[in-house]
């Protein structure tokens, strides 16, 4: 047991999980009973689901005492494996089998492989099928053990009953119970297995996934070896890798944070490089080990190298720089960031010095001692003396004081530092920061948190640092080479407190000794210049050292502040974790389109229309690329500008395995240098407003269509030519977007000669359409509507940027009528970033256009040719009556003439009738003649005609007034329609989605197919960046087996289904195989059907961002009924609905007798059965209970066909526990019973006949109410679960009753599951709890309202017999 206590507490456990077997075991050998249970409650990681395998006594005794061992491997057989039962079959007839057979044959074989291929759990009952087979070779050599006696398990199943099995449902009880699984241990090895992966796989309990190694060693291969990989650049590198044993086609590893490094050496504290063969990919990433034994760690757990605080930078830093160039300041600085210590060699070299000193001090001693006695023998041995010598001790004084003057010496002198010196002072400082280190964090990395302030400062230094195995990661080198002159130096005299640099004598002079002005060069200055000297000397092999062990020195600019270079050199190394864009080209798309298994999606789904929007867009091809977070679209200009820019191929990154489209070199730079900052991070990329041109010819019903569309969605309806147009109104006599046959004055009147002549005098010089001078912008525009002539760029982006940039356009969107016009204007917009999500064109022919705009223009035309001839008419008359008037003045000044000519002739002939000379004659004469003239003349002005008119300019005729509307309506159509269509190629080469409708129909027709073309950036616009990938089944579970993908929180529930209806229970009742998986993001969604699929993919985020599924809880539902009542109809409807099992009495001992054919269950029903009695309902209830355990009913329910019918029947299932969670009795009259039967007997369908006599029904009803009594009181007063339909209305109307209360009822456990895993309090109406059950289980408050107790009000509960108000709460 210790043994497995320690395994339970590894890493392999901590990452892999455990199935645990065998504990609590029934030997109190090593616990008690209690205390094991205990133990399982206490670990660390406790058992999160419980499997219990039930059996009946007697099989278990059966099963154990025909068991028997392998006496070589110990393992233990059953005999349903070493000794399976015969496969039955039918037997060929030889000769006479016939050629259809042998092709029936052959299709069965083949629809069972295609039925093992779609089989998600058919490679993990390969191993099972391998272990049977194998069973079955040894079975010759198999033994029986001594202690499979039938007293000896007898015994044993007694003493399991007695002191375990009690404590063991004690424990089963207070566990979760959705996570109980009850199999039935009768089954196969096979079944059994699958049962479990069935029932794990609706709890949603994920596999654990492995590392799996991207490169198999080859066979008589080396792991170690130790090849150099180093030559491969770390891009390069990661990129072959990405592609290198893959699970999938198109599913490529991706880059994780540690890069290449070994996640193993990392989190030891060493920045190793991983090598090619030790590679190994897990989730969707890939992971470089250095080492078989990094390999061995990696694969027994990843977590404890992967989850945070990993990765984290070791911290192993020199720094180096000129003398005052901010070392020290910025070592300290990094050291409080990565709690690291800084080490100075003049610091770490004291110890070293102090002990070389006496090294040589001890040397000199040693070498004086011996030399003086030496010298003081040879001079005694020189003496001729009969003594022997006395011999020389190290206390003579003369040694003693020649020793002395050697210590003194020795002391004096200078030591020479060498470079072994230093080398061993850093390596004994880099040893007690890491010992620092790990007493300060046990679980740390081992090695690093040091940082080596102005070291190394040679070559020499940084090749025994390398042969030390002492080099840092990372290696910051100060320069001063943009900084001004005496930038250094002013700080070195600002610390020292010495005069400014600039007040120094020059050299020159100061060695001359000749006067100049200045101060004397301080010896402090001179120190320090030869310091920098030699630093500068030494500093261009120390570079060229530090290249060639692959270690790149990184430059910082001491002229910036402490704060900007601390900021700069931690960002510098943490560079080496952050994901570094690469290059894309043509070859790495065509390497990737090879490998594409996706090239069959939603190929042959795409209707006409959906076709077009692709030819107008780029194509299927864009679909197929793995695109990043902004699609095809530019990242940076939908982040800066808020404008959906099509990126270009020819400025593409890959960043993270996903593919990146930029607009222009600048964006690419932009995204390369801080990728983060254009990337979704927490939500998706928000998509910018709407932005549409709505193009065609005049007359296409753009502008109203535009309107209404425009006013539904909420955005503005701009026609910018009607807005150019309305800044010349003012000063234009007409509108210039007007044709003159369209432009009716209206009733304005004569213009007087002095207000004609005034409007010349103001314009004399103007066009006639113009009556106040234009600017020379507003001439521009005018040119622009009237005769097409383009617009300059200043007037282009005065009078559109606007829309783009200013409020509230920029905010809301738009759809823009009619602009722009023509390919220059399109080109010349996209070139300033104004891009439309997608342009639409209204297409019509010239009979639409006539049709439409012919009637209105003619009625124009007619009112003002009427308008014309009658002021034709009336300047007729005004004519007519001058002239009348002018005859009438004529006539009477003739008269007035003749009349004075007579007046005037009598007075001549009465004055000479007084003078009596004889001239009257003449004077009649003269009379007459004037008359005659008179008369004359009078004839002739009445004879007179008006003079003719000029010919008058003829008014054109109605038919010829049509024709030549139609001809120019047509003419203008054709040159506009020509344009709109020259406009398709050039959004083609821009990218823009472009599409066509038919614009001829009624406006409401248009107006619902725009709706539906601009479906994609309206009602889908959510989804519009979010890319999905559909998937096969076989593929998404490999994903999901592997970790590559992770399921979605909505498990195998379709989001579609659950948007329609929020309040399922269980998933849709469908076989995996009519799945559609789609992947979005790290995860896969399971879609119900094609259409779903579809559904999903144009908006994915609309429906993954509900809430999800509550836990499927499984229909158990008993109907009960009268004869005739719909029992059996209803059931197989819900079954046929839900998924979940049909079971009467029936049917559930057919079943057991099928699937266990040796049970003791078996033998007994078949006894009965066989003697022709009935079957007692004890083996009844048994059977059903054994019928129960079958996975159908316990992942989706059942329904309980007619049972129970008496009280007995009833106790017998309480007291196996079988308890429905409602009762539905279906009520009809005797009458409706009687006339149904009679009904049943002339119905075509009914095959044979049946005892359902009038007689026979009414005894069996009788006996059915006289019975059921009973049974409903206790179902009502005990379980509160007895409900009641009125099963005399129509099939459907009962089969919706009921599944309404179906549903109802397992909501409510729904809810209650969901709230209590949540650690909420929960309602307990409908979940069949007794009153004693919920008397024992009381709170503190007992019988009394909490919430009342809580306001001083005491509310007894108790009265009331219903748990309708009743809660359950769990404290933690």
């Amino acid at each position: 047991m210790d043994i497995i206590l320690d395994k339970l507490n590894s890493k392999e456990i901590k990452h892999y999980g455990y199935v645990l077997d065998g504990i609590p075991t029934s030997s109190t050998d090593w616990k008690p009973v209690p205390n094991q249970v205990q133990l399982l409650q206490e670990l660390d990681m406790p058992p999160d689901v419980i499997i219990n395998l039930k059996i009946p006594d007697q099989d278990l005794m059966k099963c154990r005492m025909e068991q028997k061992v392998d006496p070589v491997s110990g393992e233990l057989f059953i005999r349903r494996v070493y000794d399976p039962p015969p496969v039955s079959g039918t037997e060929g007839d030889g000769e006479g089998q016939t050629e259809s057979n042998e092709e029936e044959e052959e299709e069965e074989e083949e629809e069972k492989e295609k039925n093992q291929e779609r089989d998600e759990f058919a490679e993990d009952l390969v191993e099972l099928d391998s272990l049977q087979n194998r069973a079955v070779e040894i079975a010759s050599r198999l033994v029986r053990r001594r202690e499979d006696t039938e007293m000896t398990v007898k015994n044993e199943i007694k003493h399991f009953r007695e002191s375990v099995l009690r404590h063991l449902e004690d424990y089963i009880i207070q566990h979760n119970q959705q996570h109980v699984i009850e199999l039935d241990a009768n089954l196969t090895a096979q079944e059994l297995f699958r049962a479990l992966l069935v029932r794990l796989t609706a709890l949603g309990v994920p596999r654990t996934p492995a590392p799996c190694r991207l490169v198999a060693p080859e066979e008589g291969e080396e792991e170690d070896n130790t090849e150099d990989q180093g030559d491969v650049d770390t891009d390069t590198f990661l990129q072959q890798m990405a592609g290198t044993g893959c699970l999938l086609p198109w599913f490529r590893w991706r880059r994780s944070r540690w890069g290449r490094l070994c996640p193993v050496q990392l989190a030891a504290g060493n920045m190793t490089p991983g090598r090619r063969e030790f590679s190994v990919g897990f989730l969707d990433k890939v992971y470089c080990l250095s080492s078989s034994e990094a390999l061995v760690q990696f694969t027994r757990n990843p977590r404890a190298y992967l989850l945070p605080p990993q990765p984290r930078i070791p911290c192993k830093v020199c720094i180096i720089g000129p003398p005052t160039s901010g070392k020290t300041s910025l070592a300290e600085m990094i050291a409080q960031h990565y709690n690291a210590t800084v080490l100075d060699m003049a610091v770490l070299l004291e110890p070293v010095v102090a002990e070389a000193k006496e090294a040589v001090v001890r040397e000199a001693r040693e070498e004086a001692k011996s030399s003086t006695i030496d010298t003081l023998t040879q001079e005694l041995t020189q003496q001729q003396t009969e003594e022997p010598p006395v011999p020389v001790s190290a206390y003579d004084p003369r040694v003693e004081q020649a020793v002395k003057e050697a210590e003194n010496k020795a002391c004096d002198s200078n030591l020479t530092i060498t470079v072994e010196m230093q080398t061993k002072a850093l390596r004994n400082g880099i040893q007690a920061a890491e010992q620092k280190r790990r007493e300060a964090d046990p679980t740390g990395p081992l090695h690093g948190g040091w940082i080596v302030d102005g070291f190394p400062m040679s070559r020499d230094h940084w090749a025994a640092m390398t042969d030390q195995k002492l080099l840092p990661d990372c290696v910051f080198v100060l320069t001063d080479e943009e900084a001004p002159a005496h930038h250094l130096l002013s700080r070195f005299t600002q610390q020292k407190g010495l005069p400014d640099p600039s007040t120094f004598k020059d050299k020159d002079a100061e060695a001359k000794d000749e006067a100049s002005p200045g101060t004397k060069v301080p010896e402090a200055v001179g120190d320090w210049e030869k310091e920098r000297g030699e630093y500068q000397r030494q500093l261009g092999p120390l570079m060229a050292a530090m290249k060639g062990s692959a270690i790149e020195p990184l430059s910082l600019d001491c002229t910036k502040t402490a704060a900007e270079l601390k900021n700069t050199a931690i960002t510098q190394m943490e560079s080496v974790f952050e994901y570094q864009p690469a290059e894309y080209d043509a070859g790495d798309e065509e390497a990737e389109m090879d490998e594409d298994p996706l090239l069959e999606t939603d190929a042959g789904d795409d209707d006409e229309e959906g076709k077009a929007e692709e030819e107008g867009s780029e194509g299927s091809s864009k679909k197929k690329k793995p695109w990043g977070d902004s699609s095809f679209y530019c990242p940076v200009s939908l982040k800066e500008q808020g404008v959906l820019w099509p990126g270009s191929e020819q400025y593409a990154l890959r960043y993270r395995e996903r593919l990146f489209y930029f607009s222009s070199e600048e964006a690419k730079t932009k995204f390369a240098a801080k990728a983060s900052n254009y990337l979704a991070t927490d939500n998706p990329l928000e998509t910018p407003p709407l932005r549409i041109f709505l193009l065609g010819a005049r007359g296409s019903g753009r502008t109203e269509v535009g309107r209404q569309v425009a006013s539904s969605l909420g955005v503005f309806h701009l026609a910018l030519r009607d807005y150019l147009q309305e800044q010349l109104l003012s000063k234009m006599k007409r509108p210039p977007l007007v044709h003159e046959d369209e432009w009716d004055p209206g009733d304005e009147g004569e213009k007087t000669e002095e207000e004609e002549q005034e409007e010349v005098g103001l314009g004399e010089d103007l066009d006639e359409d113009v009556r106040v001078a234009l600017t020379e912008e507003e001439r521009e525009l005018r040119a622009y509507l009237l005769h097409g002539e383009a617009l300059s760029e200043d007037s282009m982006d005065n009078y559109t940027a606007q829309f783009w940039d200013t409020e509230p356009y920029k905010s809301t969107g738009f759809i823009m009528e009619g602009f722009p016009a023509t390919a220059d204007e399109l080109e010349y917009m996209t070139s300033r970033g104004r891009f439309p999500d997608m342009a639409v064109i209204m297409q019509v022919e010239a009979n639409d256009i006539v049709r439409r705009l012919l009637e209105a223009r003619f009625t124009v035309w007619k009112r003002k040719k009427d308008r014309q001839l009658d002021k034709r008419n009336k300047a007729k008359e005004k004519k007519i009556k001058e002239w009348e008037e002018d005859k009438e003045r004529r006539k009477n000044e003739l008269i007035a003439e003749y009349q004075a000519k007579v007046a005037a002739r009598k007075e001549r002939k009465t004055s000479s009738h007084k003078e009596d000379n004889g001239d009257e004659e003449d004077e009649d004469e003269e009379g007459e003649e004037e008359q005659a003239e008179f008369e004359e003349q009078l004839a002739e002005l009445e004879a007179g005609e008006m003079e003719e008119e000029e010919e008058e300019e003829e008014v054109e005729e109605d038919t010829d007034a049509r024709e030549r509307m139609k001809g120019a309506l047509t003419e203008r159509f054709e040159e506009e329609n020509e344009a709109v269509n020259s406009l398709q190629d050039t959004f083609a080469e821009l990218q823009i989605p472009c599409t066509v409708i038919n614009a001829s129909r009624k406006v409401p027709v248009v107006e619902f197919s725009l709706k539906r073309a601009l479906k994609q950036f309206t009602t889908d616009r959510a989804g519009l960046l979010r890319k999905c990938t559909p998937i096969d089944l076989a593929m998404a579970t490999k994903l999901l087996d592997h970790g590559y993908k992770q399921t979605s929180k909505f498990k195998k529930w379709c989001p579609i289904e659950l948007a329609r209806n929020p309040g399922a229970v269980l998933p849709p009742q469908q076989r995996d195989e009519e799945l559609s998986p789609v992947i979005y993001g790290p995860r896969i969604y399971y879609l119900a059907s094609q259409e779903a699929r579809d559904c999903f993919m144009a908006n994915p985020e609309k429906y993954t961002s509900g809430p999800s599924p509550g836990p499927a809880v499984p229909i158990r539902l008993a109907l009960v009924g009268p004869p005739k009542s719909g029992k059996t109809t209803v059931a197989e409807n819900l079954c046929r609905k839900y998924g979940c099992l049909r079971l009467s009495i029936g049917e559930a001992m057919r079943r057991v007798i099928a699937q266990f054919p040796h049970s003791e269950l078996t033998c007994q029903l078949q006894a009965h059965l066989q003697a022709g009695d009935t079957v007692p309902d004890e083996l009844c209830v048994l059977a059903l209970d054994c019928s129960l355990l079958d996975v159908q009913c316990t992942t989706r329910g059942y329904v309980l066909d007619g049972w129970p019918l008496t009280k007995t029947q009833l106790d017998l299932l309480t007291k196996h526990r079988i308890i429905p969670v409602i009762i539905v009795e279906m009520q009809i009259s005797k009458d409706e019973m009687l006339r149904r039967a009679q009904a049943e007997k002339v119905s075509i369908d009914r095959d044979y006949p049946v005892h359902d006599s009038a007689n026979i029904l009414l005894v069996r009803s009788n006996k059915y109410q006289k019975q059921m009594e009973r049974v409903r009181e206790w179902y009502c007063t005990q379980h509160h679960n007895w409900l009641q339909v009125n099963g005399e209305h129509s099939q459907w109307w009962v089969w919706e009753e009921v599944k309404k209360l179906a549903v109802t009822s397992a909501h409510q456990i729904q809810l209650y599951l969901s709230r209590i895993t949540s650690g909420h309090a929960a309602a307990l109406q409908g979940l069949c709890i007794t009153p004693t059950e919920f008397s024992k289980r009381l709170g503190e408050c007992s019988h009394y309202c909490p919430v009342s107790m809580a306001q001083n009000v005491l509310v007894d509960c108790s009265k009331k017999l219903t748990l309708q108000y009743a809660a359950e709460f769990r404290y933690k």
